[in-house]
């Protein structure tokens, strides 16, 4: 950051989620992001839902044990609590764990109304099965952040993520026309799956090429560039995106993980749209 900011160089960062680089002490006018708000936004939303929504009253939270697992943990237990929930648990797993099993056997079934999980990569393939086949999704409904059921490691994740509930403020089952043309070039030209990671990389570089076409390409207006960015309105495969403290306004949905023509998919459930990089439910405004 402190490099970025003392050299005025223009970043668009297209995985970005800690809430540090944007707080009072770190903002610098010079860092954009195309992703969204760690332990906020998605977040957010997803401890709303499970307690205004599902009827959740009781939550075991177990995510990575570095900064972005403590920030989404914090960011659900401040909506969550805020709203008359308990966090029962805090379950926090080392990086690239090779076995889940002792890790959810720690998991209170008793006193759980489900689990709130945040992991990717192979640890988020690990920590869905192990769930699946210690039997603890079973007796417990799991509703995670986005992360752990997002592509590419939702396919290896195979039935055991069946049903899973989480919010993500993209789905490459989005039926709209931004979406599956994305979906559908994404594949012509790299023959990979939309996903989540690629959707961001997608929206930096549109930032990018709108707000060079904004000052005529010239390279050098870093202000105009600026200016042109933090004004940029337009349709992702995402959906509508705005910016506010740099960073996406965007819509969150629910979404559920489902076999459809024999492929998983997170079908959306819900939407809900205009979703700041600071927002809370109105009865925490």
């Amino acid at each position: 950051r402190d490099y970025i900011h003392e050299n005025k160089l223009l970043t668009i960062s297209h995985m970005c989620s800690s809430p540090t680089m944007f707080d009072e002490d770190h903002f610098t006018k010079y860092f954009f992001r195309s992703s969204y708000n760690g332990g906020h936004q998605e977040t957010a939303v997803g401890a709303y839902i499970a307690y205004e929504v599902k009827g959740y009253r009781n939550a075991t939270c177990i995510a990575m044990d570095y900064v972005s697992g403590h920030d989404e943990v914090a960011g659900f237990k401040e909506v969550f609590e805020g709203l008359g929930g308990n966090v029962t648990q805090e379950i926090y797993t080392p990086m690239d764990t090779a076995d889940y099993g002792s890790w959810v056997a720690q998991i209170d079934v008793e006193n759980a109304d489900f689990v709130w999980a945040f992991h990717y990569g192979g640890d988020a393939i690990r920590l869905v099965t192990a769930l699946d086949d210690y039997g603890i999704k079973a007796q417990v409904p799991l509703f995670f952040s986005a992360a752990p059921c997002e592509l590419p490691w939702l396919t290896p994740q195979g039935d055991s993520a069946l049903g899973i509930e989480d919010c993500s403020h993209y789905s490459a089952a989005l039926n709209t026309t931004e979406s599956r043309g994305f979906a559908q070039a994404m594949w012509d030209n790299y023959q990979e799956k939309a996903s989540m990671w690629s959707e961001h990389g997608y929206v930096a570089a549109r930032m990018a090429i709108l707000a060079l076409q904004e000052v005529d390409g010239d390279v050098e207006d870093v202000d105009g560039l600026i200016e042109a960015i933090e004004n940029l309105e337009f349709e992702a495969p995402r959906g509508p995106i705005k910016f506010e403290l740099h960073t996406p306004v965007q819509n969150v949905y629910h979404r559920v993980v489902e076999r459809v023509d024999g492929e998983l998919q997170n079908t959306v459930i819900d939407t809900y749209p205009d979703i700041g990089p600071y927002w809370l439910p109105e009865e925490l405004r």
